[in-house]
């Protein structure tokens, strides 16, 4: 696409974000590399020890249900890694192989991942293993947004000069980069589980406990997603792309909303940098796709 009006896209309304914690170690998540905790976990709050749930997903595909036994474990409140990996491929969870990695945390990939882009992973394993910083592996939704603010983090162009006697400058320049982003999204909705996950707190039934200066913020990944439209006028519906922009290493805070006579809006004030893969290499803090209707509607981010 180009900026000629004949071909210019313009971009609509933000319809819908999605945010999902990173791996434990902040590692991204991927159907290669899904990693929990370094264990003993404690699960001894499992509805049925022999019987722990577990939750795969897929892209969109249909979810996944299976149990885990760990009634064989030496102590239930202190199962090592080594007991639950094997214990979760004795259960043969569908296209799901587990392992240690090489810090002794739970790894889990898929058997067979294809084409697969997302994997996620919940239930009783996904919280109480560390997966997703102790959250799950698992988008958190929302199509209520009001707005995302997003301002680049740079550092400045900087000139190194010196002055000679007779007046002259020699300067040399050094360039400037980007570091990041900084992103205020407004939420016109409130989220406990959202705001537990961006705070790094407990969160069972919307009760939701505060932050306090020994909880460590959660790392997640956020998405981003808007229409594009042509020139001239369009009416909503008539989009003829999207933009999903994928900003891969986020912490946040978020502020309460005032309390008065109008809607509550809650601020979400979100620092995005620029995270390293797993072989080291230096990644963009975001990536920007363009994509058919027909793409955006095969991702069904609402059921994904």
């Amino acid at each position: 696409m180009c900026a000629l009006r004949t071909a210019a896209r313009y971009v609509g309304p933000l319809e819908f974000a999605r945010f999902l914690p990173r791996n434990a170690g902040y590692t991204e998540p991927t159907p290669t590399s899904l990693l929990g905790g370094a264990g003993p976990f404690d699960f001894s709050s499992a509805a049925v020890p022999a019987a722990v749930t577990i939750i795969i997903k897929t892209d969109a595909a249909t979810a996944v249900s299976d149990t885990v036994d760990l009634s064989a474990a030496g102590d239930i409140s202190a199962v090592t890694a080594t007991e639950l990996f094997g214990a979760i491929n004795t259960a043969v969870v569908t296209n799901l192989t587990a392992s240690l990695d090489a810090d002794l945390r739970v790894k889990l990939v898929l058997t067979a991942p294809g084409s697969a882009v997302y994997f996620q992973v919940y239930g009783e394993v996904g919280l109480l293993a560390g997966f997703g910083q102790g959250y799950g592996v698992k988008w958190i939704k929302t199509n209520t947004l009001q707005s995302a603010a997003i301002t680049v983090n740079r550092k400045d162009t900087e000139t190194l000069s010196v002055t000679d006697s007779n007046g002259i400058d020699i300067e040399i320049l050094r360039d400037g980069y980007r570091k990041g982003q900084g992103i205020v999204l407004t939420e016109t909705a409130r989220d406990p589980n959202l705001i537990a996950m961006v705070s790094g707190v407990a969160y069972t039934a919307a009760d939701t406990e505060t932050s306090t200066s020994e909880d460590t913020a959660t790392r997640f990944m956020l998405e981003l997603f808007y229409p594009l439209y042509q020139n001239g006028t369009s009416d909503i519906a008539d989009k003829v792309g999207y933009v999903q922009e994928i900003i891969r290493y986020c912490v946040a805070t978020v502020d309460e909303p005032t309390k008065e006579n109008a809607i509550g809006l809650y601020t979400y004030n979100i620092t995005a940098t620029q995270p390293k893969d797993l072989s080291g290499n230096l990644l963009a803090d975001s990536h920007a796709k363009e994509l058919t209707v027909a793409a955006f509607n095969l991702l069904d981010v609402e059921n994904a």
